[in-house]
């Protein structure tokens, strides 16, 4: 194709057709300006196929984020429920029991305490928002989007500091408490074994702490309830912006 438009140059120059051969000479231009511009829109429909269909992943990861976020909540949820029912029936005992039965109080709650340990923990589920934040493929986003997004990270991170706040006052409690009653492995009482009698206001101090403990369980247990209304309307927010 070159060769064939170079030779029609020369045989227009070598006859002296200089108006002729102007005049190709801009039409070859334009169209080689055409085929430029040609070419740079199928790549940038190729690019803008690229991208769309990165968007889409992306918005479908943070769709499972956020669907699996709701799930931990409502777990929490429940396992709150179970535990709160125990606190209460713990200080309803403590309140209408007379005489108040110490160690039977301080072995009734126990294992409460030992689920915020192991499970009660609120972890966000944000990940892939995070890291298209930090990579800047949040681009890859709408405003709406974006802001949505934001929104909800905001409030997920919010009340991981709060449960953690919480967390680590029941922990502390905990910790108290275990310098003045016997919570070791042995299924026997401590005291008991060695012939000793416990002193009481040991055994006060440490049923204070653990009245201390459960009631931040269940400040806990009422962060809960507004961390899962406030993220399941955010999520929600979130979830019908990315699905649009």
């Amino acid at each position: 194709m070159i060769k064939f438009f170079r030779r029609i140059r020369y045989d227009l120059m070598e006859k002296n057709k200089t108006g002729k051969y102007l005049k190709y000479a801009i039409g070859e231009i334009i169209l080689v300006v055409i085929g430029i511009l040609i070419a740079l829109s199928i790549n940038n429909w190729n690019e803008t196929k690229k991208q769309e269909q990165r968007a889409i992943i992306y918005a479908n990861k943070i769709i499972n984020d956020i669907e699996t976020d709701l799930k931990n909540v409502d777990s929490l949820v429940v396992i709150g429920q179970r535990n709160i029912k125990e606190i209460e029936n713990y200080f309803n005992y403590f309140e209408n029991q007379d005489p108040v039965d110490i160690s039977a109080l301080i072995d009734s709650c126990s294992h409460v305490i030992k689920d915020v340990m192991r499970k009660y923990r609120y972890t966000p589920n944000n990940h892939t928002f995070k890291d298209m934040q930090a990579s800047g493929n949040s681009t890859l986003l709408s405003e709406d989007q974006k802001q949505a997004l934001v929104t909800l990270s905001n409030t997920q991170d919010f009340y991981l500091i709060v449960f953690e706040k919480n967390i680590s006052s029941i922990i502390e409690f905990e910790r108290q408490m275990k310098a003045y009653i016997d919570s070791d492995l042995s299924q026997s009482n401590f005291f008991e074994r060695i012939n000793v009698t416990q002193n009481e206001n040991d055994l006060v101090q440490g049923l204070l702490f653990q009245h201390n403990s459960l009631t931040s369980y269940s400040q806990l247990y009422e962060y809960t309830l507004k961390l899962k209304k406030r993220i399941s309307e955010e999520s929600n927010f979130a979830l019908i912006t990315l699905k649009n």
